[in-house]
């Protein structure tokens, strides 16, 4: 009797996880939730997301080096080279956190200056036209980055629902990258328009070319093709 009372616990110990899973799956969720998160998906738009944003982010600083230069400010302009390459060795999120805040803040400062005074028009007109061209280019880049962000983290929130344990931290992940773009982007683009037109007014008093609209869209085009 004992025997036969072991061997349907044993038995018991083996069904009840088979029960388990087709009740509830992995994780605690029911039964076939957990194949609704597309996890690997979601992680793929988050990465194509943040490649977006950093290279929006360089072509900026890559902008503002040489005006950096051409006004004085040779340690700012040393800071956004050092931080441009970081970014590129580095495609980490963190690294694109840096790097986007020395940006803003070389944006923030050049913007205070008084171009009439501060930037020579004869040494303006080796860089500018190029300038105002990554600028351009930049901000259409991060005004899709920034509606494509907002996309990603309403389906990523969704998604951490259904999520089984397993996949929750892969999901985090994509929240944490969809919550910074969405924070930190939309600001970012409306201080570089700022500066941007600002150094349109300088070019068109000091009859410096700029880039046609057609020329901005092109580059924006070529830099989210990679």
């Amino acid at each position: 009797m004992k025997k036969v009372f072991y061997l349907l616990l044993i038995g018991l110990f083996l069904v009840l996880p088979l029960i388990a899973q087709a009740q509830f799956g992995f994780g605690g969720k029911k039964g076939g939730e957990e194949a609704k998160v597309d996890v690997e998906g979601l992680s793929k738009r988050s990465a194509k997301l943040l490649d977006n944003v950093r290279s929006a982010t360089i072509s900026f600083a890559q902008a503002l080096v040489p005006i950096a230069q051409a006004v004085g400010h040779k340690e700012m302009a040393e800071k956004l080279e050092q931080s441009i390459k970081n970014a590129k060795d580095d495609k980490s999120q963190d690294s694109v956190k840096n790097l986007v805040g020395v940006t803003n803040d070389a944006t923030n400062s050049l913007n205070k200056i008084d171009l009439n005074s501060a930037l020579n028009k004869e040494k303006a007109k080796e860089f500018l036209n190029e300038s105002l061209l990554h600028m351009g280019a930049g901000v259409i880049m991060d005004g899709i980055a920034a509606k494509n962000a907002s996309d990603l983290l309403k389906e990523a929130q969704d998604a951490l629902k259904k999520a089984s344990i397993t996949q929750t931290g892969k999901v985090k992940e994509v929240i944490s990258v969809s919550q910074f773009v969405v924070k930190e982007i939309p600001p970012q683009a409306s201080s570089v328009k700022n500066f941007s037109d600002n150094l349109i007014k300088y070019a068109t008093t000091n009859g410096i070319p700029t880039p046609s609209k057609e020329d901005i869209e092109k580059k924006a085009k070529d830099m989210a093709e990679g």
